[in-house]
C-alpha cells in the first residue's frame, strides 16, 4: 500500500527503506513541479514511520543537501574524503554522499537543486549560509581528512584554530561549501571547556 505521497505505508520500515523513500519522492516531486511537490518529504515519512503498526520509533537521520557546479568533481571530492557514494540512489542529477550509517550528504546539479526552492540560490564562492561540523577522534585525523581534502581539489580558507580544549580545521569543497573538522578533549566534553582549561593550570 502507498500513501498519498507515495511512500510504502506497509514495507519494513529500516533507514535503509526510508533513505529510498526519501530520495525517490524527493526526484519525482522535484520533476513533477506540482503543488504536492513542495511538501516536506521528511515529515511525510516521519508520519508514515509512526503510523505504521509494529514498527520501532525511526532513529533520526541527517541529510544535507548541497548545490554543485560540477556533480562528477563532487564526487571524487567526496570520496578522496574517505566518503562512499550510494549508486542506488545516484543519477546524473544528485549523488547520495554517505558519511555513516547515519549521515548523508545528497549533492545536487544546481538546476535540480532549485526544483525545491523558490528562493535564490546562493553563490556559495562568495557567500556562506551554513558551516558544517564533523568530530574526529583524534589531531590527527584531523589533519589526515584536510591533507585528502586540499589534494583533491579543496581549499583551507583560514589557519588551523588551537584553542587548547578544541583542536578545529576548516576545508572548503570545490564548490566553496564551508566543512570544518574538529577534536575535542574528551575531558572537556564531560566538564565543559571552561573547566577543562581550569584544570590545565
Amino acid at each position: 500500500m502507498l500513501s498519498a505521497q507515495g511512500i510504502p505505508t506497509d514495507a519494513l520500515l529500516t533507514p535503509e527503506t526510508v533513505s529510498v523513500t526519501l530520495f525517490t519522492y524527493a526526484r519525482n516531486s522535484a520533476r513533477c513541479v506540482a503543488t504536492s511537490a513542495r511538501q516536506s518529504i521528511f515529515a511525510e515519512a516521519v508520519r508514515t514511520a509512526r503510523t505504521h503498526e509494529g514498527q520501532n520509533p525511526m532513529s533520526t537521520m541527517i541529510f544535507v543537501n548541497l548545490h554543485t557546479a560540477d556533480l562528477e568533481r563532487s564526487k571524487a571530492f567526496y570520496t578522496a574524503l574517505g566518503c562512499e557514494i550510494n549508486p542506488l540512489f545516484t543519477d546524473e542529477n544528485a549523488a547520495s554522499i554517505v558519511w555513516d550509517e547515519r549521515i548523508f550528504f545528497m549533492v545536487l546539479t544546481r538546476e535540480f537543486f532549485k526544483t525545491f526552492t523558490e528562493k535564490k540560490i546562493a553563490d556559495t564562492k562568495s557567500t556562506v549560509q551554513a558551516i558544517i561540523a564533523f568530530s574526529r577522534d583524534s589531531r590527527g585525523e584531523v589533519d589526515e581528512v584536510l591533507e585528502k581534502g586540499v589534494a583533491a581539489g579543496g581549499a583551507e580558507p583560514r589557519p588551523a584554530q588551537d584553542h587548547g580544549f578544541m583542536y578545529t580545521r576548516t576545508l572548503e569543497d570545490p564548490d566553496g561549501n564551508i566543512l570544518e573538522f574538529f577534536f575535542m578533549e574528551p575531558e572537556a566534553a564531560e566538564q565543559g571547556p571552561d573547566s577543562y582549561m581550569e584544570s590545565q593550570g
